[in-house]
């Protein structure tokens, strides 16, 4: 089991953020790391600029590993937003042109959702779980909700 535990208050601290989470993630999934990169990345991004408003406030960013699967938390101090209602109206429809795609912002849920094996936000909606098993254990794995309560999911 490994973990890796950061806190981020300000822009200017991303670039080591970023360097900590990359060489965890390629330390411990071997496939689609750098879109797994991209997608916490996006997580960060949201919570600093969306949940924080921008303010100096903590993001904090939790990777867990169990060798099966990566779990990862990023966290804000914002208000929260509904993020649970927010993926489930993502279809794949909006994302078919390239004008959407290639859009400035507005693309980080889907991303998000399409590179991870689950999402979820807590209860309310500043903390995004994203969990990605490697492809050994999403053979053998199923993914079940109730499962994840069991990992830690505390809404």
């Amino acid at each position: 089991m490994r973990e890796l535990q950061l806190v981020c208050i300000r822009k200017q601290e991303l670039p080591f953020i970023r360097e900590q989470i990359r060489i965890f993630i390629q330390e411990t999934v071997t496939d689609d790391n750098i879109l797994l990169e991209i997608a916490v990345n996006e997580a960060i991004n949201n919570a600093m600029r969306y949940g924080n408003r921008g303010e100096h406030r903590a993001v904090t960013i939790r990777l867990h590993s169990t060798g099966k699967r990566l779990m990862v938390r990023v966290r804000d101090e914002g208000e929260g937003f509904e993020g649970n209602e927010r993926l489930q109206r993502l279809s794949y429809a909006h994302y078919s042109t390239s004008e959407e795609l290639y859009k400035e912002s507005g693309r980080g849920l889907y991303i998000m959702k399409k590179v991870t094996d689950y999402i979820k936000y807590n209860q309310k909606g500043n903390e995004v779980m994203l969990v990605k098993y490697t492809d050994s254990c999403r053979k053998s794995v199923s993914v079940r909700n109730d499962a994840l309560v069991a990992l830690g999911d505390n809404g």
